[in-house]
């Protein structure tokens, strides 16, 4: 009985499913990308009076924190069971 168990057990982790996918990394990428855009902005040029350190800067960085729950919690298009059985059987 504890053999069948350990089995069970093992086919149960390698089902696992990575809970972030394609969507998830390129928005998390974009968000990353757009508050580096943001910093840059924000050490432009010797002026801090500069229109783009006041204005275009901080809403950059907003804009890119606040993508960043949403790269989170996005999720992809659920698979039909259709597909997953003809990809097993396939193989």
């Amino acid at each position: 009985m504890a053999v069948k168990s350990t089995k069970s057990k093992a086919a149960e982790n390698s089902a696992f499913d990575w809970p972030f996918g394609r969507k998830n990394y390129i928005l998390f990428a974009l968000a990353l990308l757009i508050i580096v855009i943001g910093y840059i902005c924000l050490g432009y040029g010797d002026d801090p009076n500069h229109p783009i350190t006041l204005t275009v800067a901080p809403i950059l960085l907003v804009i890119g924190y606040l993508i960043i729950p949403f790269a989170i919690m996005a999720k992809g298009k659920p698979a039909s069971a259709g597909t997953e059985t003809e990809s097993a059987q396939s193989e």
